[in-house]
């Protein structure tokens, strides 16, 4: 069967936006429940980093499924580049975001652990080489991530967060057209001898729900987890 036209960056948008209603629900239903749970107050005085998380995430998501979707056309070195390049932004933006909520202790530690995770996830398709580097970056992403949130704190951050968060829509854009550019040459040998490399259809569901997941546990450490002393 012939693959259909730009199915791959179909999904990406797809499984971004199943991503952003399950959000939209998950927060209606918390909305409308009769009691709500100790320290919601602070997401709420911290609401507008909680909407930067989740729109990081929305987009994350669907970048992953992307990954997945073209990694049979992969070489090492473009695996390598995946890794890195998902697990430093990710780390980043997750440390930036959590630093200004709890400190750089607790952004420091998130960025990592979410920057190394999203890191290997990515890289390990293509093989050691590119799980070390995704490793790497997601060490680097989630430290550089909390200075940044740390040291930016009181210096026109309402200007510089839609500035941050704007580079990181264009890394995207730059980083699907990377993948798309790098791979089509692969893509097209395996549609004319579809036998030597075997497509298979990643389902939208595993990227929604570990996304979702993974955000909600990040909610629950700005809730719940250490903070700095100036921020308790």
């Amino acid at each position: 069967m012939k693959k259909q036209k730009f199915s791959e960056e179909k999904h990406m948008l797809m499984t971004s936006g199943y991503t952003l209603a399950a959000f939209i629900i998950i927060l209606a239903l918390y909305y409308l429940l009769p009691f709500k749970l100790p320290e919601t107050n602070s997401l709420i005085r911290n609401s507008q980093y909680a909407i930067y998380l989740i729109l990081t995430a929305v987009l994350s998501a669907g970048l992953m499924h992307y990954v997945y979707d073209y990694y049979k056309y992969m070489s090492c070195m473009i695996g390598m580049m995946v890794g890195m390049t998902v697990g430093m932004i990710s780390g980043l933006m997750v440390g930036y975001y959590i630093s200004l909520t709890n400190g750089m202790f607790t952004g420091t530690v998130s960025g990592m652990l979410v920057g190394i995770l999203v890191g290997v996830v990515a890289g390990r398709l293509s093989g050691i080489m590119a799980v070390m580097e995704g490793f790497m970056a997601g060490v680097m992403g989630g430290q550089m991530g909390a200075m940044l949130g740390t040291m930016m704190r009181y210096d026109h951050l309402t200007l510089f967060n839609p500035f941050l968060f704007v580079n990181y829509v264009a890394l995207i854009f730059g980083f699907v057209y990377l993948v798309y550019t790098e791979t089509r040459k692969y893509s097209i040998e395996a549609e004319s001898h579809p036998d030597n490399v075997a497509r298979i259809e990643r389902h939208k569901l595993p990227f929604v729900v570990c996304t979702v997941a993974v955000t909600l546990i990040l909610f629950w450490v700005i809730a719940y987890g250490p903070r700095t002393g100036f921020l308790a």
